[in-house]
């Protein structure tokens, strides 16, 4: 039979290829039924079960952070995990990547930990290698992979890129543009050099700076570097394309700065030979005699008063005979100077002057030449002549001469008072003396000529120290005969001060530095048609002078000074710009103090730190020490216009008066005044960076200029900072930061630097409790205390021993359980809730706070009894409550009682938030389940201070796990998978 059912199907499958059939073993053949089966049984389990999803949660994911010196609640202190991520700038390995792929994978495994209560959390460790290298680098990823790979705990490496400095370079060569193969050199500290330049500095200069590589071409070499002032030649250019911007050292980068000889030259000649000689600039001292003469009667003695004639105060007082004028210049100049012209034919009494002898000149000479001039005067006395037999006799009367006068009366025109002042502040001539207000000039001359003669401009026109001539009420000055009387008045304005500003160009407010002239004070020797020069231009540190600004918009040398008619009483102020080059915040004006004068002059610099207040000096015209002016620099001689000014060691020139433009003010008989300031020591600043007192200062640099003794050369502040620093770290300081110029070259400027200290501090943190207690009018409830930690962050300040705390957080508020038949109060009043707390950071130790919350128990209520629903029992039987609340039908069976305390542990249940949501319950069920909920999470929480989810509930949801049922149905399911298998017979 089987045999014929063989052949019958190959048959079938000769015939129809097309109806070819392939039957598949599926899910009933074999093992394939254990694993539906299996299958089966986890799709009943998760289908019936009623195992909850776990949602995300709404609330911010928490922290347990239990206290290690205060055995209290581990609920009492929460910490934000989303504040517990850490940001770095640096780089970060690759075991960061790792970590985050773990962690994602790990999701599924991280919630099933949750829902058993594991809610413990690895908190991610960071090594911060600092300036590592690569190798330490790598090695620190191995360390960080390996643990990660034992403790499953997260690993960060962090390294900070090293930044590497690049050297700019430089290299000046200082060349005489008409003879290249001259070497020019010159003296490193006149020049400003820096110490570790050679003392000589000879043909070149090779400058450098260390800075970041990018930066490097964008620094530049300081301009007095490539235009230093050298002996006998000056500055002209540098070479056509050449900048002072450094460049990378491979570069080898040369600029060539041009100078011009400014030395004389002689040239000598002699047969088919040319020879120059080049010799230094000197100077030299130019002089000329004049002798004074009666042409017809030489042996004449002549004689005239000094200040008549307007001779300098130098000269006698009386001079008899002949006057030696003589002048300083270079020796190219001395025939080129000529002698005043009223030097050589000043008034004499009785005499008139006629000429000088035939080729003289009044060309000075030098000194060994010994010049001398002739002035010929013609006696204005009556002569006689007698001749013989024959003669004819003539006689000439004598020429009378008469003394004529006027009154000068010195009138402040805004006052209409007189002016009073010594006579030797003024351009009037003769002896000092007092004048209050008027002044008698006379003079004496032929009678026919008194009507042609004018008073003097230096007496009617006067130049007074401190005051600006404005106009006379007459422009008749003549005089009049003794006896008759004539009142010139002269008026005059009182010079307004003049303020020399140097300033921030971006922002004028910013004076770093002020000079200040007050015009009024004689021994300034200002007048109002003084000339003055204020081209000076001291180095700040991060500025540089704006010449182009300065020059258009003020006016550094000028003539004539302006009286407060013409400013409406405010100072003649002048601006010399600077642009700021750096990011200091701070204000120019910080790190300039006032120039002193003398060694005993007091230095105060509070009203800088505290103020910001500008800086400046009243400039006090004081005479150089002799021991100064002896000694003036050869060489260095600044002429203006034929006035030799000279240079002294360790002073700076900083302005001049009453030389400037031809003879300045001289024909008025003023003196010409030259200001300097001498080389000011550099003041050490050591301040407190918290409460910006001054802990200590220093003065570097010697200064007693009577002595001659001056800062000159290089300084370095860090010196004293180094014998300073250990005394303020036993104080408990530490340095901070480093403001000004540590490190620079003494000059005319009072420098300040300050080192900034800050106290130390120690970083403590301290928890305080607030602790809940609750009690009951009856004493029938026990509930365990409820403790809230806040930690403060303890700082102590190791200078002045003192503690700040700050709460990182306050007293959260906590609602308060409700228990049938009780009320709760605090402190007598009814209450809800413990109100959280705001705390605030103090000084003194926080203590901890307790809250006590009373229980009162209600009275009972009578309430007729129910047996269905709206329908009173049969009997007479009441029911009692104490809940004021109408009391649930009986429970049935297997339900939960409707009221009352758990007294599982005897401890009321707190109610918490996240139960309001459950409005299904009846009132009563809803309290008492409620404070069930949250006493389970309480009381594990206090036990085992690491979960803050009960038993059979999802973290964070709140939603129960009812696993008996679905157990149940997935039993039943699977039993009715099994009974289906069968083996299944193949037909085909």
């Amino acid at each position: 039979m089987k045999y014929d059912e063989l052949n019958q199907k190959c048959r079938h499958l000769h015939q129809d290829e097309q109806k070819l059939s392939y039957h598949v073993k599926l899910y009933k053949s074999g093992t394939f039924w254990i694993a539906a089966g299996m299958t089966t049984v986890v799709l009943g389990i998760t289908a019936l079960a009623k195992v909850p999803i776990a949602n995300a949660a709404t609330e911010e994911t928490t922290a347990i952070v239990k206290s290690a010196e205060n055995d209290v609640s581990a609920s009492s202190y929460q910490l934000n995990s989303e504040n517990t991520a850490q940001t770095t700038t640096a780089t970060t390995s690759a075991v960061t990547e790792a970590t985050t792929a773990s962690d994602s994978t790990d999701d599924s495994a991280s919630t099933a930990k949750t829902a058993t209560g594991d809610a413990a959390e690895t908190a991610t460790k960071v090594t911060n290698l600092g300036d590592a290298s690569n190798t330490q680098i790598d090695q620190a990823k191995a360390i960080a992979s390996d643990v990660y790979a034992q403790t499953g705990q997260p690993q960060v490496v962090t390294a900070v890129e090293p930044q590497v400095a690049a050297t700019g370079e430089i290299t000046i060569k200082y060349v005489d543009e008409d003879d290249p193969t001259a070497v020019l050199s010159f003296d490193r500290d006149k020049a400003g050099f820096p110490a570790t330049a050679p003392a000589t500095i000879t043909g070149s200069y090779k400058a450098t700076t260390t800075v970041n590589p990018d930066l490097v071409t964008q620094m530049k070499v300081k301009n007095t570097y490539a235009q230093p002032v050298i002996l006998g030649y000056t500055f002209d250019k540098l070479a056509d394309g050449d900048t002072l911007n450094f460049a990378p050292v491979a570069d080898g980068k040369t600029i060539t700065a041009y100078y011009k000889n400014a030395s004389v030259t002689a040239t000598t000649s002699e047969p088919g030979t040319t020879e120059t000689e080049t010799t230094q600039e000197k100077t030299v001292t130019g002089q000329v005699t004049i002798k004074y003469v009666d042409e017809d009667d030489p042996t004449a003695v002549l004689s005239f008063d000094r200040d008549k004639a307007g001779f300098p105060a130098t000269a006698p007082a009386t001079i008899t005979g002949s006057y030696e004028a003589t002048t300083t210049v270079g020796t190219d100049l001395v025939t080129q100077m000529k002698v005043k012209d009223s030097y050589t034919r000043p008034a004499i009494d009785g005499y008139t002057f006629d000429k000088l002898a035939d080729g003289d000149t009044l060309n000075f000479a030098p000194v060994a030449d010994g010049k001398i001039i002739t002035a010929y005067y013609k006696n204005n006395a009556a002569t006689s002549t007698t001749t013989g037999p024959t003669t004819t006799e003539t006689q000439t009367t004598p020429e009378q001469t008469v003394t004529g006068q006027v009154t000068i009366s010195y009138i402040d025109k805004d006052t209409q008072q007189p002016l009073k002042f010594n006579s030797g502040y003024s351009s009037i001539p003769g002896d000092p003396t007092q004048i209050n207000g008027t002044y008698l000039a006379e003079t004496k001359v032929p009678t026919a000529k008194l009507d042609q003669i004018s008073v003097s401009s230096k007496v009617a026109q006067a130049e007074i120290v401190g005051y600006k001539f404005v106009g006379n009420d007459t422009t008749d000055l003549t005089f009049v005969p003794v006896g008759q009387e004539k009142t010139i008045r002269a008026y005059y304005e009182k010079l307004a001060p003049v303020v020399i500003n140097y300033v921030n160009e971006a922002d004028p407010t910013d004076v770093m530095f002020q000079i200040k002239y007050d015009t009024q004070d004689p021994a300034g020797w200002i007048s109002g048609s003084a000339d003055y020069n204020f081209d000076y231009e001291p180095m700040f540190n991060g500025y540089t002078y704006d010449e182009q600004k300065t020059q258009a918009e003020s006016a550094l040398k000028g003539n004539g000074f302006k009286s407060i008619d013409e400013t409406d009483g405010q100072p003649v102020v002048i601006n010399v710009y600077y642009m700021k080059t750096t990011s200091d915040p701070n204000p120019g004006a910080m790190y300039i103090d006032q120039p002193i004068t003398a060694a005993n002059t007091p230095i105060n610099v509070t009203d800088k730190i505290t103020g910001m207040t500008t800086s400046g000096t009243e400039f006090s015209h004081e005479k150089l020490p002799e021991v100064s002016t002896a000694q003036p620099i050869s060489g260095e001689v600044v002429k203006m216009n034929g006035h030799a000014v000279n240079q002294y060691p360790n002073y700076t020139l900083t302005g001049t008066i009453g030389i400037n433009y031809q003879d300045g003010n001289l024909s008025q008989g003023l003196m010409p005044l030259a200001d300097y300031m001498p080389n000011q020591p550099v003041e050490v600043i050591f301040l407190d960076d918290s409460t910006g007192q001054i802990i200590q200062q220093e003065s570097y640099g010697d200064f007693d200029p009577e002595n001659g003794i001056l800062p000159s050369g290089e300084y370095d502040t860090g010196v004293v900072n180094q014998a300073i620093q250990p005394q303020l770290s036993e104080k408990g300081y530490e340095l901070a930061s480093v403001s000004g110029n540590p490190t620079g070259r003494y000059d005319a400027m009072h420098r300040i630097v300050y080192y900034v200290y800050t106290p130390k501090l120690d970083t403590n943190y301290i928890p305080v409790t607030r602790l809940i207690n609750f009690t009951s009018s009856d004493g029938a409830l026990n509930i365990n205390p409820v403790a809230q930690t806040v930690w403060y962050k303890k700082v102590t300040n190791e200078v002045t021993n003192q503690s700040t705390y700050t709460p990182q957080s306050g007293f959260y508020q906590y609602e308060i359980p409700i228990l049938s038949g009780y009320s709760a109060t605090i402190d007598g009043q009814p209450a809800t809730v413990v109100a959280q707390e705001g705390l605030p950071a103090t000084t003194g130790m926080p203590t901890n706070q307790s809250v006590t919350v009373v229980y009162a128990k209600l009275p009972s209520v009578a309430v007729p009894p129910v047996t269905g629903e709206g329908t009173p029992p049969n009997d007479d039987t009441t029911v009692v409550t104490t809940d004021n609340q109408v009391p649930m039908l009986p429970a049935e069976k297997g339900d939960k009682p409707t009221g009352g305390t758990d007294t599982t542990n005897g401890d009321a249940e707190p109610k918490t938030s996240r139960d309001a949501d459950q409005t299904d319950k009846t009132p009563a069920t809803k309290a008492v389940q409620e404070s069930q909920d949250t006493s389970n999470q309480t009381t594990q929480m206090s036990d085992t201070g690491s979960s803050s989810t009960t038993t059979g509930q999802l973290p964070q949801t709140s939603e129960t796990n009812d696993g008996v049922f679905g157990l149940l149905g997935a039993v039943l399911m699977s039993m009715l998978g099994l009974l289906g298998i069968k083996n299944k017979r193949r037909d085909e």
